[in-house]
Parts: C-alpha cells; structure tokens; sequence
C-alpha cells in the first residue's frame, strides 16, 4: 500500500514538474478581440463602404458563396441607402 501511494506521489509530481517546464500555453495569451478593439482612425464613409462592397459582389461572379456572403453583408450595411 505504502509503495503504491510513493508511486502515485512520484507520478503526480513528475506529471507537475513537466508541465511546468513546457512553458504558459499560447491559449492563454492576452490578444484583442475585435469586438473590443478601438476603431480604427481612417474609417471609410458609408457610401465608400457600400460602393467598394457593390464592386465586390461583382468581382465574385465566380464564387457564388462568397459573393452570397458579400451580397448578404451589402443588404445589412447598405440597403437603407440603396
């Protein structure tokens, strides 16, 4: 019983010691997400947004789930103007 319990303790503190060696996980590191970055300082207006995001639907006839993607984000930003 006694050397079981040695073993597990042996184990349990190799198990510590070589996690401790790898290094802080990259999971972990401190990054901006974009929710809570600042704006940025050269911001387009809304009708350069709207007129680059049209140029863009019809760049992608030949990708029709991105130009969906594109067409979608045009209706959701643009339709009031358009």
């Amino acid at each position: 019983m006694m050397k079981k319990l040695t073993i597990l303790l042996a184990l349990a503190t190799l198990s510590f010691v070589c996690s401790a060696e790898k290094g802080q996980s990259i999971m972990f590191e401190e990054q901006e997400h974009p929710i809570t970055q600042a704006p940025a300082v050269e911001e387009q207006s809304q009708g350069d947004r709207c007129e680059a995001l049209s140029k863009k639907i019809e760049s992608l006839k030949g990708n029709p789930q991105r130009r969906h993607a594109a067409m979608q984000q045009f209706k959701l930003e643009c339709a009031e103007r358009y």
